[in-house]
This record gives structure tokens, C-alpha cells and sequence, in this order.
């Protein structure tokens, strides 16, 4: 459907992957397979679901590969405050990376809106995704993240009840 190199939130994303893969680097031999390898998987898997929701063939197919990749930028930014706290990575390395991930993961939920008003726009989205809900942002941890998207709930029907 589009090309990934042409979104702003590809670049970020694979300028943070390489960060991010150099900080492993940097980690003591003993950290690197637990903090290392995730940290990497994640951003990882963040940079590669933007690449592979590229490739469908609407708005709407797009929305759940945004979802993934908002998903893994958060979980990196949990491995960031962990390797942080237990003193892996010095404070100025942790604190850009940490500030990187902030902005990725903003990044990936405008562009998350963004397909989930033209979905909507162009007729794709189900009547039951209320998309004005993923506008609303909460802050969690100082980090804004918006919820999951509002289901519009139909009460069940009891059968011999009107």
C-alpha cells in the first residue's frame, strides 16, 4: 500500500534500533542476554511491524501492525527504566534513549490516529470502533498513551425479552 522509507516513524524508529543495538552493545557480558536481547527485540519487533503494516492493503489492515509497534516502543521503554535503575546503562545514555523511545512511541500513535480518522473517513472502520475514544490521551507513568479503542457495547439479547 505505501512505502515504509517515505514515514517519518520508520527513520525514527531505525535511527533508535541502531541506539539502541549500540547500548546492548555496551552492556557488561553478563547483562547482554537478558536486558540486551530484549531491548533489541523490541525495538525489534517496533520498527518491524511498521515495515510489514506497510504492506496491506487499507487503512484499516494498517491499524493493528500500529498497534504492535506502539506496543514494543512501550515495552523497550520499560526495559530502558530497568537497565536504568539497576545501573546497566549510565544515566546520560539511559535518559536520551529513554527520551528517544518517548518520541518514537508518540510518533507511532499519531500515525496510529491518523489511519484510524481515514479508516473511518473512507468507510473502512467497524460501526463497533468508536476512533474519537484513541484521541483522548491519559498520561501513564509521564508518558501519554491513549487507550484501546471504545467498543460501542449492544446489551445481549435474553430470548422471550423484547
Amino acid at each position: 500500500m505505501r512505502d515504509y522509507r517515505k514515514l517519518d516513524v520508520y527513520h525514527s524508529l531505525d535511527q533508535l534500533a541502531l541506539e539502541v543495538f549500540a547500548a546492548a552493545r555496551s552492556l557488561a557480558p553478563e547483562d547482554r542476554p537478558v536486558i540486551g536481547d530484549q531491548m533489541q527485540k523490541a525495538v525489534s519487533n517496533a520498527l518491524s511491524a511498521v515495515v510489514r503494516g506497510c504492506s496491506t492493503r487499507n487503512y484499516t489492515s494498517f491499524i493493528p501492525y500500529l498497534e504492535e509497534a506502539h506496543g514494543a516502543t512501550e515495552e523497550l521503554g520499560q526495559w530502558l527504566r530497568v537497565a536504568q535503575r539497576m545501573k546497566m546503562l549510565d544515566l546520560p545514555e539511559s535518559d536520551f534513549l529513554l527520551q528517544r523511545q518517548r518520541g518514537c512511541s508518540q510518533e507511532v500513535l499519531r500515525l496510529l490516529k491518523r489511519m484510524l480518522f481515514r479508516a473511518e473517513e473512507a468507510g473502512e472502520l467497524s460501526p463497533d470502533i468508536d476512533a474519537d475514544a484513541w484521541g483522548q490521551e491519559t498520561a501513564v507513568g509521564g508518558i501519554a498513551t491513549l487507550p484501546a479503542p471504545a467498543r460501542k457495547v449492544s446489551r445481549p439479547r435474553v430470548p422471550g425479552s423484547k
